[in-house]
């Protein structure tokens, strides 16, 4: 799987290139887009078990660090975290 994500000034492109790990899985459920704050996405590509798992425990995360610091949890923050 590849994925790319370019931030622009007023918006954000994804670029995805994925085959699906079997025939019987269709490629555009291994996608998926989940909002971790009101500024934080997530992309993932993969299982969508495994990607609910990681996007709940980030969401968890986010909110957590906004309770202790007043503020959103910074994206790199969050990407060293997970």
């Amino acid at each position: 799987y590849t994925t790319i994500g370019v931030r622009g000034t007023d918006g954000v492109a994804f670029v995805t290139q994925l085959k699906a790990p079997d025939k019987l899985i269709d490629p555009a459920s291994c996608s998926h887009i989940y909002t971790i704050s009101p500024g934080v996405g997530m992309l993932t590509t993969g299982f969508p078990a495994d990607a609910r798992s990681i996007a709940q425990k980030a969401r968890q995360e986010a909110a957590e660090f906004r309770f202790k610091f007043g503020y959103e949890m910074p994206c790199d923050v969050l990407a060293k975290w997970l």
